[in-house]
């Protein structure tokens, strides 16, 4: 039964059943934390490439006015770093767990693991994002 249909008949709802309450409440969801880290991630590569076509005072103004995204660039590409670590990791482990049962165990148990320190990674990256550029930005 999904969440429109428990209302309609009047039983009580959970918060994680509601995106919209969830998310006003503060209450994670990973993929909203993957969204929000790639759309950011996106606007900051749009903002560096616009900032690499300009020269001179055009350039200087730019980044002035968009201060708030430039001190992002820097945590951008130490995110990035450490999520290609992760995921090589990752792609190891997959690889390796075909050879062996021993293996594919390993990988089984490792794959929660990586994928925690993945989101840790996400949600540094937009809790930083938040600080400095804002929620809605």
């Amino acid at each position: 039964m999904n969440a429109f249909e428990k209302w309609l008949a009047g039983e009580e709802l959970e918060s994680r059943e509601v995106p919209f309450l969830r998310r006003v409440m503060g209450e994670p969801d990973r993929n909203i934390a993957v969204a929000d880290y790639y759309d950011r991630k996106v606007k900051l590569e749009q903002k560096e490439a616009a900032i690499q076509g300009l020269r001179g005072a055009d350039r200087i103004k730019y980044r002035e006015r968009n201060q708030d995204y430039v001190t992002m660039f820097g945590v951008l590409n130490s995110i990035e770093r450490k999520l290609r670590k992760v995921r090589q990791m990752e792609s190891q482990l997959r690889s390796r767990a075909a050879l062996s049962p021993a293996n594919a165990k390993e990988y089984a148990e490792a794959l929660d693991v990586l994928e925690e320190r993945k989101q840790k990674l996400y949600d540094q990256f937009n809790r930083l994002y938040d600080q400095r550029v804002g929620r809605t930005k």
